[in-house]
């Protein structure tokens, strides 16, 4: 941790900035775990050259010491996964520190070369930005559970189709012939079941039961 208390948002090299070290003072983390989350950050080289700056500080040994510049786009990217009340608490202070620096700056013209790369267009309100990212989270959290959705019902479908149900077969609806009548009477005498009968020749047990019940021997 560095000792020295460091202002919140400074101006350098015509860009508002934090630094790792600063990062590290109020999140309550060691500045070389801030600076090994920055390098594991899971951004592109672009992203990571525009808004994260090399540079140095000088230690109670006034030795020179690595450090990192950070946009507040940069910020936003980097504590995004920093949680717990400490960390929201500090989250909207540097905001509204970013905030005040802008506003206050809003009408002073550059005139100094940016050493990142080419400034962006000017960005909404870190509240709104965080909003955003935010937004783009939950929907990639969204779009995971509806493909493992799609996935299982996929599976299922395949369950299916590999073992599919026996088709059943409906009984025949045309007119009992009178060869079809005395069969039934046959095998009934015989001591079939009607339902077995019904289902031998493919008929109804409503017919096999009317037929061998109700209908006169011919």
């Amino acid at each position: 941790m560095n000792s020295q208390i460091q202002p919140l948002v400074t101006l350098s090299h015509n860009r508002l900035v934090t630094t790792s070290l600063t990062v590290g003072d109020h999140f309550v983390k060691k500045h070389q775990h801030v600076l090994e989350a920055i390098r594991k950050l899971d951004c592109s080289e672009e992203f990571r050259l525009s808004n994260f700056r090399q540079s140095s500080y000088l230690n109670a040994q006034n030795r020179p010491q690595p450090m990192c510049e950070i946009t507040r786009d940069g910020f936003m990217f980097l504590c995004m996964g920093f949680t717990g009340a400490n960390a929201a608490h500090w989250k909207e202070i540097f905001i509204k520190e970013f905030n005040r620096m802008e506003q206050s700056l809003s009408g002073r013209a550059p005139n100094q070369a940016d050493m990142f790369a080419q400034p962006a267009a000017p960005a909404p309100t870190l509240t709104a930005k965080f909003a955003e990212l935010e937004a783009k989270l939950a929907h990639s959290l969204e779009t995971q559970a509806l493909q493992k959705q799609l996935i299982a019902s996929q599976a299922m479908v395949v369950a299916l189709t590999a073992n599919p149900k026996p088709k059943r077969t409906n009984p025949r609806r045309e007119p009992v012939t009178a060869a079809e009548m005395a069969s039934m009477r046959r095998l009934h005498a015989e001591g079939m079941s009607i339902t077995a009968i019904a289902k031998k020749l493919n008929r109804s047990t409503a017919t096999v039961s009317w037929t061998v019940r109700e209908q006169p021997l011919i």
